[in-house]
């Protein structure tokens, strides 16, 4: 049950997952406007719920038809960079800690855009030798492990822009 939740996970922020934190102050509290309780549906109709506590606590749940809901918690840190909103989630898995990053938009009408990291730039980017990591390629998908220090990420994403994001995003409704 747990690893279906987490799988939705990796599917919102994408495959692509980071040793260190894009943001690195600890005590930031998250952007004061994603505050609240965010609802999204898929197309197979599982629902999906995000609430972000003002401490940067957060609880995504999912519920599928005759499904029993799902939690997990994690940690929100947000940060402008280079005129994106930038977020990361800080996940652990069997006793590892390790960082998601996406970047989202909120819209009129209480509309929050959330855009997962392009797996196929971060891999072009680890193979390619311009950031450290390990990357791998099979018949599923892209694997990538990014381990550069905070500061080559910042540069990195300043420089790549909206262009380590997917275009597609997630789209979450303000429900409280």
């Amino acid at each position: 049950m747990r690893a279906a939740l987490f799988f939705l996970l990796l599917a919102i922020a994408g495959c692509t997952s980071f040793a260190n934190p894009l943001v690195t102050d600890a005590r930031a509290a998250p952007d004061q406007r994603l505050l609240g309780r965010w609802q999204g549906q898929f197309e197979d109709d599982d629902r999906i719920t995000l609430e972000i506590r003002a401490n940067g606590r957060s609880v995504l749940t999912t519920s599928a038809p005759d499904e029993p809901t799902e939690k997990v918690s994690f940690r929100l840190r947000t940060a402008t960079l280079a005129g994106l909103e930038i977020a990361n989630l800080a996940v652990r898995d069997h006793g590892r800690k390790f960082w998601k990053l996406f970047r989202y938009e909120l819209a009129d009408g209480g509309e929050l855009r959330v855009f997962s990291c392009d797996d196929n730039r971060w891999y072009d980017a680890i193979r390619s030798g311009a950031l450290g990591g390990k990357a791998s390629r099979d018949q599923h998908g892209y694997s990538t492990f990014v381990s550069a220090p905070s500061a080559a990420l910042r540069e990195f994403v300043a420089a790549s822009r909206e262009s380590v994001f997917d275009s597609e995003p997630l789209v979450l409704r303000r429900t409280r």
